[in-house]
């Protein structure tokens, strides 16, 4: 993605990826790593709101050719389900009620703002930068595929995990840490739903 405020700046592309399942339903994932917070979180807002508009007017085109389609949204946003960029521009909210067909829900919504959790921590504190959003279809059609308003999860073992004597917490093990190598997975936790129909279940 070229941002239009700074052509000599560009960020990771989004991977879209179209496919239908064996009983003929067709999906749509898009996959997305966006602008690292690291020169500062308002420093680089701009960046996400950029690809997250970016983002919303591939899913508009998608929904007004085919209203109910089913489409997953996933990857490290580098911002929360209540930032700008995810919940306006994405238009990702936690809505169980009310909410119009071209609004997304955000399966890591209450997770993190209700039940507190996180999969990146940072300073003493869990952040949901990993989003895992879907269409209202997957929520409201039960005949094909689809998962409930608590369908996301954070995928966390103990072998991921190393304590920060700092905060005396057990935090995901990084691979690397500038140079310094350690050896570990990642410093986020991956992040899952579970699809279902009938009694399959289909893990994305």
């Amino acid at each position: 993605i070229i941002f239009p405020f700074d052509s000599a700046e560009t960020t990771r592309d989004i991977l879209y990826v179209k496919g239908k399942t064996k009983n003929n339903e067709t999906f749509h994932f898009f996959v997305n790593h966006w602008k690292s917070r690291s020169e500062g979180v308002q420093e680089t807002e701009p960046r996400r709101i950029y690809t997250a508009i970016a983002l919303r007017k591939e899913i508009d085109l998608i929904m007004n050719k085919e209203p109910d389609a089913k489409i997953v949204i996933m990857g490290d946003l580098n911002d929360e389900p209540t930032n700008r960029s995810v919940y306006e521009m994405l238009s990702a909210n936690n809505k169980r009620k009310n909410a119009t067909s071209r609004e997304l829900y955000n399966l890591m919504y209450d997770m993190h703002n209700t039940a507190d959790k996180g999969s990146y921590f940072y300073r003493g504190n869990w952040n949901m930068l990993d989003n895992l959003i879907i269409s209202r279809s997957l929520l409201n059609d039960k005949s094909g595929y689809h998962t409930d308003y608590d369908g996301g999860r954070i995928f966390r073992q103990d072998w991921m995990l190393y304590k920060d004597q700092r905060y005396n917490e057990s935090v995901p093990n990084r691979t690397y840490g500038g140079p310094q190598y350690y050896g570990g997975i990642s410093d986020h936790f991956p992040v899952y739903v579970t699809l279902i129909k009938g009694d399959l279940k289909s893990k994305q």
